[in-house]
């Protein structure tokens, strides 16, 4: 059986979700490693319900690839161009 390491959450953007809203939007990047680096970029939609968030559904969204010189995604220390950006 193969783990998963999760690397790091990011959030994008939010959208309502503020104590008095009965519902919010959460885009997030979660980056994580499992035989490879993978990430999973998702639009979230939330409900509350008697003072309690509840996860409603999801819209699966295109991965985010990295600009050539920014660190690359998979938390290896090196530049994108030089690791995952190959190619």
């Amino acid at each position: 059986m193969q783990s998963t390491t999760w690397l790091g959450l990011q959030i994008l953007d939010t959208r309502q979700g503020q104590p008095d809203d009965e519902t919010g939007m959460v885009e997030f990047v979660a980056r994580f490693q499992a035989h490879q680096p993978g990430q999973i970029h998702e639009r979230s939609r939330f409900q509350q319900q008697k003072g309690r968030w509840f996860y409603l559904d999801g819209e699966h969204l295109p991965p985010i690839e990295p600009k050539r010189n920014d660190l690359c995604w998979c938390d290896s220390g090196k530049k994108y161009k030089q690791c995952h950006g190959k190619g």
